[in-house]
């Protein structure tokens, strides 16, 4: 008989939101929190909580639970990932939040069912590895690690929707972004990049681009005329001024442009029917531009102070 101590019911909807998993099937499960008793129960064990539990390693025997699904093992001191890890057929979900980890075993990468991933605050430096082979991946966070450059192989991962880069050392993002037809979230806040892929600003799918806080001087004049994008974030770079295509973004909701050095916007600014705030704080603008602003965009919030 299983004991009531190794299984416990959860209600995932209480969890603080960087523990919440997005599968409805999942919320309504039991989940063990005790690694040893999991892996003699294989059989039953569908779900694995070990948050901060002080693990330093995920060992050999996780590759014996062949029914989990997914597993939670944010705030340890995990540094080491055993390669079995790469015989759990089902695994959908991997939450490794905020452990040691430097480097992923390359059996990681046989996890076809793997649909959503967060490596963020780790000690990642570089993620050379084979990402396309990740056939059911949609959400990918690496946030706050060491990393200074994206892999074109993450440009090939076909489901991929949210990926989240942000405050990195990243210099330079892959050149295929246009290539991800679902494609709906990128944050690459807080690193140095000093230049855009164009097929970023091409990508057609893409509805959230966060470009705050790098070190950017020009945008590529990339933006696609039939663009989804509805919120746009370029605050704090070294801009003097926009692409003219950015006035293609038809359904763009909100412009963060706050800590640049732009004097004007381009001529045809008031084609963005759709935009709800602009913010220019921080930039030199005049008040007869601002006032060419105000008459172009006049359902359109303006913040400069």
């Amino acid at each position: 008989m299983i004991s009531i101590l190794g299984f416990q019911a959860i209600a995932l909807s209480g969890m603080a939101q960087e523990e919440a998993f997005s599968d409805a099937g999942l919320r309504e499960s039991f989940i063990c929190y005790d690694l040893a008793f999991a892996v003699s129960n294989p059989d039953t064990v569908v779900g694995l909580n070990l948050r901060q539990q002080g693990y330093t390693e995920l060992p050999a025997s996780i590759g014996g639970l062949y029914r989990l699904e997914f597993i939670n093992a944010m705030k340890n001191s995990i540094s080491v990932i055993d390669p079995q890890i790469g015989e759990l057929d089902h695994l959908r979900i991997v939450n490794l939040r905020q452990n040691k980890l430097e480097e992923l075993p390359l059996t990681f990468f046989k996890l076809k069912k793997m649909g959503e991933l967060d490596l963020g605050k780790n000690s990642l430096d570089t993620i050379d590895y084979p990402w396309n082979q990740l056939k059911s991946l949609c959400q990918l966070s690496l946030t706050t690690n060491q990393l200074v450059s994206i892999p074109e192989s993450m440009t090939q991962m076909k489901k991929l929707m949210h990926v989240d880069f942000s405050r990195n050392k990243i210099q330079h993002l892959p050149t295929g972004f246009q290539r991800l037809k679902h494609l709906q979230s990128v944050d690459a806040s807080f690193n140095q990049l000093s230049e855009i892929p164009a097929g970023l600003l091409a990508n057609k799918s893409l509805e959230e681009l966060v470009l705050d806080n790098n070190q950017l001087v020009v945008l590529p004049d990339a933006f696609h005329p039939k663009s989804s994008l509805k919120v746009l974030l370029i605050s704090n770079n070294q801009l003097t001024a926009l692409p003219e295509s950015i006035c293609y973004l038809d359904e763009l909701e909100t412009l963060g442009l706050s800590n640049n050095q732009l004097t004007t916007l381009p001529e045809n600014i008031g084609r963005l029917k759709t935009l709800k705030t602009l913010i220019l704080i921080g930039n030199p603008i005049s008040k007869d531009e601002l006032e060419r602003l105000r008459a172009k965009l006049p359902a359109t919030k303006i913040i400069v102070e």
